[in-house]
């Protein structure tokens, strides 16, 4: 089941998300802000530059995909 939860920071500007993907696909696509992944079970497969990549953990910086 796929499951996302919203979490209120104390941090101005931060925002927390709390999320539970088994088979989640996005489109392609770029952030406009910097991103911080941290999974916790499993892995992450994605494409990135037309390399197949697995992760762990990642951070996305803006105006990459």
């Amino acid at each position: 089941m796929e499951q996302i939860s919203h979490i209120l920071s104390s941090l101005p500007g931060v925002r927390l998300i709390d999320a539970e993907h088994h088979s989640f696909r996005c489109p392609r696509h770029f952030h406009l802000e910097y991103h911080l992944g941290l999974l916790v079970h499993g892995r992450q497969r994605y494409l990135h530059q037309g390399e197949k990549c697995q992760a762990d953990a990642r951070c996305w910086s803006p105006g990459s995909s």
